[in-house]
């Protein structure tokens, strides 16, 4: 095996296996390419890793605690590395050493070439040749799908990985082994697309970036996500002007404390905008604590069932407003959203409190509704949700 042979096959479009197999064969050693996040993107296989400890890495797909803190310590500014000279990294756990060089591209990392010494000497000439591998590796890797993921830090490798297998150990152990501390507060974002089809995905994740200063955004399947450490009040209430046109909805989900709920957060939050879009709401911003109740009554498939539970008063309520044109169906709702107060509930429906308490006795004499049970105040909260639900299924009750 000959270097130019291996330049002609990554010329001539061999995949990264591929190369890396020529590479090992070349050094007579074996090889691992990674990602900067330290996960495993190619190994080779006529030369296959025998120390067990590098068998395990290659099996989980990603590197150990000790190997990432090593370079750590022999690279402190690590990902700011802006050159692809060999560096030799020895770790406790592994007898063999392991000689490192950059990948790099335009001045980034992208990973690491690392050469294996299987428990034999190392010769210079294949030292000197571990750079030129790297360039070789970039030049194939640019031409992969998802060459533009390789620009990710540890948590985005992870929380795509996360998004795309579900996997959520598998995504702790990658993270502990980085070294990675979890955020006290961390929430999952989705972004329904006004056009998904169409949209220019660079350009809206960009604005996205813009409206959440430091928020990791990835985008899968025409869809985005996005992780923040830290939003402001008014985020989960307004959409950021510069998103208006190009996003439908946003959807927040519960705060996250460890990996396993940042997952959950991130399923939860896409689910937000299922709900909302469903239900058409006006909120183009919701947090799934505000939709909750809707998603746990949805769960119920029996129809009849939430028909059950769908309070007598408010058919009632309904057939008066339409026979008089009143609207007493609507002030219920807004006097229980407001929590029985009088004050805020006169003021969401922008009529004067005696207007409000005049309608208040005509929907008990309909109905004979108890404002002081709790339990029916329950339920009729629930029934409002529950005509909601069957009247997005079914255009109209």
């Amino acid at each position: 095996m000959e270097i130019k042979e291996i330049y002609k096959s990554a010329l001539e479009g061999g995949n990264i296996g591929e190369i890396v197999d020529q590479m090992a064969k070349y050094v007579e050693h074996s090889l691992v390419v990674t990602d900067k996040g330290f996960r495993v993107l190619a190994h080779s296989q006529s030369y296959p890793v025998t120390d067990p400890i590098w068998k395990e890495i290659v099996k989980k797909g990603f590197c150990s605690y000790e190997f990432v803190q090593a370079i750590k310590k022999l690279v402190p500014d690590y990902e700011n590395i802006d050159n692809n000279e060999v560096f030799a990294v020895e770790c406790s756990q592994s007898e063999e050493q392991k000689l490192v060089s950059a990948l790099l591209y335009e001045g980034h990392l992208l990973g690491y070439l690392i050469l294996l010494d299987n428990r034999k000497p190392v010769q210079s000439f294949q030292e000197r040749v571990l750079p030129e591998f790297s360039e070789i590796l970039v030049q194939v890797l640019k031409r992969s799908e998802g060459f533009h993921r390789l620009f990710g830090d540890v948590l985005e490798t992870a929380v795509r990985e996360l998004i795309e297998t579900g996997d959520v150990k598998r995504a702790e152990e990658r993270l502990l082994s980085s070294g990675f501390r979890f955020p006290r507060e961390l929430y999952g974002m989705a972004f329904a697309l006004q056009e998904p089809k169409d949209a220019n995905m660079e350009f809206v994740m960009h604005a996205i970036r813009e409206a959440y200063p430091g928020i990791l955004c990835i985008e899968m399947n025409r869809q985005i996500f996005g992780v923040v450490v830290r939003l402001e009040p008014s985020q989960f209430h307004t959409i950021p002007s510069p998103l208006e046109r190009m996003v439908e909805r946003i959807g927040i989900g519960p705060v996250a404390e460890n990996v396993s709920e940042s997952y959950k957060g991130l399923k939860l939050a896409a689910r937000t905008c299922e709900i909302a879009k469903q239900l058409r709401k006006e909120e183009r911003v919701c947090s799934y604590k505000e939709v909750s109740i809707y998603d746990l009554l949805m769960s119920c498939k029996e129809r009849d069932i939430l028909l059950c539970n769908l309070h007598p008063g408010l058919e009632i309520l309904k057939e008066y407003d339409l026979k008089n044109e009143s609207e007493l169906f609507e002030t219920l709702h807004q006097f229980l959203e407001n929590d029985c107060g009088i004050a805020n509930a006169a003021q969401a429906l922008f009529i004067h409190r005696n207007t409000l308490n005049y309608r208040l006795g005509k929907i008990r004499e309909l109905t004979g509704i108890d404002y002081h049970n709790a339990q029916e105040k329950f339920m009729l909260l629930c029934g409002y949700r529950i005509w909601e639900i069957l009247s997005s299924e079914e255009g109209s009750l």
